[in-house]
């Protein structure tokens, strides 16, 4: 298996930075041996230096070496990003590739008129009807923040009367989820500053299972012969109307495909979606 080393730049701000050096930081390789797949190597220079603008600056490193599956895939994912960044830098490279090729990324920064910004995380997009924390972060404190849950089309949840004041910059909200957000829905929370300024951010999930009932049945036997009986057990939640059709077999023979399935459900509801 291939390994690729993707080594991330931060260019920080800071008020405080001496002049002693010309500007930007220092190239910093892992030390052997070269770490073992997937194990991960950060490595952060501190050194100072000026921007033109003569505002004081500096460059920490980040070095990450990860495997390339079958398919030559791989999310890199970048936490921990210092609070003063002002941009980001990326470059992958090959290990061992004789040509020393490389290729570069520079992620954009979200824009906020007060540079006041919102984030939602949550340690899994994939639930079941229950309620679930998620994790609240914000730039600025004392703020009101509220919430809407969109799916196929529409407002099928959101937080009425007074919101939640934040006091810290990282705070948890409970919101309960059910099966009208099947099969997918996309959080947003939100606040609104004194000068109009809406800061928000959103968090796509999926919900299982798509129904808030369920029926199965199956028979004891599946071959019986003519005149006997046979015993169907059917399951669904206590309280269900259960309609039941018996269809010869030669009628699926002339089938034309517009039998109603669980596929064929899912995938028409799928389409109400904003964001499918």
């Amino acid at each position: 298996a291939r390994q690729v080393t993707i080594k991330t730049w931060f260019t920080e701000s800071c008020s405080n930075c001496n002049n002693n050096n010309n500007g930007g930081g220092v190239e910093v390789a892992p030390p052997p041996p070269f770490p073992k797949p997937d194990d991960s190597l950060d490595v952060v220079d501190s050194n100072t230096g000026t921007d033109s603008s003569g505002t004081g600056s500096f460059n920490s490193i980040r070095i990450q070496n990860y495997t390339l599956p079958a398919l030559g895939s791989i999310p890199v994912i970048i936490t921990n990003i210092p609070i003063n960044t002002t941009s980001i830098s990326m470059e992958a490279t090959l290990v061992g590739d004789a040509n020393n090729n490389k290729v570069y990324h520079n992620p954009s920064n979200a824009y906020s008129p007060s540079n006041n910004f919102l984030k939602i995380q949550s340690e899994k997009d994939k639930f079941i009807p229950g309620t679930y924390d998620f994790t609240i972060k914000t730039t600025e404190l004392e703020v009101e923040v509220f919430y809407i849950i969109i799916s196929r089309n529409g407002v099928v949840s959101s937080q009425s009367g007074k919101g939640t004041t934040l006091t810290i910059n990282s705070h948890i909200i409970s919101i309960p989820i059910d099966n009208s957000m099947a099969p997918s829905s996309r959080l947003i929370v939100y606040y609104i500053r004194s000068d109009s300024e809406v800061v928000a951010d959103s968090f796509p999930f999926n919900v299982t299972p798509l129904l808030n009932n369920y029926v199965k049945l199956e028979f004891q036997s599946n071959r019986i012969e003519p005149g006997n009986s046979n015993t169907l057990d059917i399951e669904s939640h206590p309280g269900s109307t259960v309609f039941i059709l018996g269809v010869d077999l030669s009628v699926l023979l002339l089938a034309t495909g517009n039998d109603i399935t669980h596929q064929r459900v899912e995938h028409s509801i799928s389409q109400f979606s904003p964001f499918s």
